[in-house]
């Protein structure tokens, strides 16, 4: 296992309502990468090979856009939604596909949930504070890693903590303050789901803690993307773990729109294959290898969700790093 560094700058204007980043993810300006092979940073060196990459997963992309940045889906944390927006899922071959389709457009909105904006608002005022009367602020991105193809996730996002000023983490900082949940993969190593573990009991009664909730059988329609200004007292209400949140938004658009029907368990029982996950407890004591594998929908009755957003550690879907000429990645110099 080694230690993956990007140095880099944030924009902090990046974040709503000035922009439209929102708690979680990131664009940071890129100065250089470094690798560590022994994960001690005094052995790092600079790594060249993603200058030109692409990821290949459930999209392919530069890992490096145009303006020289990358996107980082911060690990170990899911903040409320900002703007999420669902596919349509329909059969290319169903007779009513265009009447589907369109009845699927008058209902697919940028939807959010309560305290995405303060969430957001909150982390732009910790960076800012930090930065001072500076408009960007110096970071690194940090991931413990083995092979080149396990840095970006299925849709080509750096997956890391954030670290700016003094060893500001800023991931952990989000879950201690209740402005974040704890949201693990299959990825992370046991000691970082520990610490996400200790913040989380820091938060307790925090932020979106005080409006945690397990129902499953509501969806405001009306909640949907701004722009600003910030309404805190507006931003209040019942939040749901946002990674069930997302597949909600995709089961209530679809079945309005009439292009599947049933229950939401249902909906995720249909997935092919199922989203599978572990709990959290046992995959700490017996590892990946030996940990019992369950399915999302497991954890579905009744229009609740039964376990807790630190109870459960989701599998990361694949995705492959490939350089300019589409070979794949596999050392890091």
């Amino acid at each position: 296992m080694g230690l993956l560094i990007v140095e880099g700058r944030i924009d902090i204007a990046q974040y709503w309502p000035l922009g439209e980043s929102d708690a979680d993810t990131t664009k940071v300006t890129v100065d250089r990468f470094l690798f560590s092979p022994t994960e001690d940073e005094k052995a790092a060196k600079v790594t060249t090979i993603f200058e030109g990459a692409k990821c290949r997963g459930k999209v392919s992309k530069e890992v490096i856009d145009k303006k020289g940045r990358i996107t980082v889906r911060w690990q170990g944390i899911d903040a409320a939604e900002l703007h999420y927006q669902a596919q349509a899922e329909v059969k290319k071959d169903d007779p009513a596909l265009a009447k589907k389709k369109e009845a699927f457009h008058a209902v697919n909105k940028r939807y959010r949930q309560h305290l995405g904006e303060t969430a957001t608002v909150r982390l732009q005022e910790k960076i800012q504070a930090l930065a001072g009367a500076e408009s960007t602020i110096p970071c690194r991105v940090t991931t413990y890693v083995e092979h080149p193809g396990e840095v970006c996730d299925t849709y080509g996002r750096f997956v890391g903590n954030i670290i700016v000023g003094d060893n500001h983490d800023l991931n952990l900082w989000l879950v201690e303050n209740g402005w974040a949940f704890p949201t693990f993969y299959s990825s992370m190593r046991s000691a970082e789901i520990e610490a996400f573990l200790l913040a989380t009991r820091k938060a307790k009664g925090k932020g979106i803690w005080r409006h945690y909730s397990h129902d499953l059988s509501t969806f405001e329609w009306n909640l949907v993307y701004e722009k600003g200004p910030f309404n805190e007292k507006a931003d209040t209400g019942p939040v749901v773990m946002p990674k069930m949140f997302r597949r909600l938004v995709a089961f209530r658009t679809n079945k309005k729109s009439g292009i599947i029907s049933g229950t939401f368990e249902r909906y995720l029982r249909a997935k092919n294959p199922p989203e599978a996950c572990f709990l959290t407890a046992d995959f700490l004591q017996h590892g990946i290898t030996a940990a019992t594998p369950h399915f999302i929908y497991e954890f579905v009755k009744s229009s609740n969700i039964t376990a807790r957003p630190e109870d459960l550690i989701f599998q990361e879907a694949p995705s492959t790093l490939v350089d300019g000429d589409g070979k794949k990645i596999t050392n890091w110099f």
